[in-house]
């Protein structure tokens, strides 16, 4: 919490560029994990269709 105080006392602008940085960074970091269980299941339902 000190932190973000300590951001947001550098300027608004800066903390709203760093906190666009980190939900940017989270919402990639989710994206990616869902792409590979997509992937996943795609490859488990080619290979069923294939048996």
């Amino acid at each position: 919490m000190e932190e973000s105080q300590e951001e947001f006392q550098k300027g608004p602008v800066d903390s709203l560029g760093t906190l666009t940085d980190k939900i940017m960074d989270h919402i990639d970091n989710r994206t990616e994990a869902l792409n590979k269980s997509v992937y996943k299941f795609e490859a488990d339902i080619e290979r069923l269709s294939r048996q």
